[in-house]
């Protein structure tokens, strides 16, 4: 028997009901927001992450932290399809990279704190 490893992952193979994932970039969905933002390349004019279910920390980032932007250059939407996001820490978003563009749209509630502490020009 051959052991085998779990780890989050991403799958263009998902249908309707059945998927349990957070997040989608086009046809590949994803099992936590931050492997999405990773996937996003600086060089794409505009990335939408669409949230295909309200999300608990686990979903965020696994390690229950907040949503991290790091790469310079995203420039990415958040389409928050009317669900919620929630996270352990008090800060939801941190921003640590040069010309981030995040655009969100669509969300039930107001995030509360935003960390950008990246702001290199």
């Amino acid at each position: 028997m051959v052991p085998m490893a779990a780890s989050a992952s991403s799958t263009a193979e998902c249908s309707g009901d059945d998927c349990t994932h957070a997040v989608a970039i086009d046809s590949t969905h994803y099992d936590t927001l931050q492997e999405a933002i990773n996937a996003v390349s600086a060089d794409v004019d505009n990335t939408v992450i669409s949230v295909l279910k309200d999300l608990k920390p686990a979903d965020v980032n696994a390690d229950k932290k907040e949503m991290q932007f790091c790469k310079e250059g995203q420039n990415v939407t958040l389409e928050l399809n009317h669900h919620k996001i929630v996270t352990d820490n008090l800060e939801a978003i941190n921003i640590d990279a040069a010309n981030v563009t995040l655009t969100i749209q669509n969300g039930r509630e107001k995030f509360q704190r935003i960390s950008s502490k990246g702001n290199k020009n």
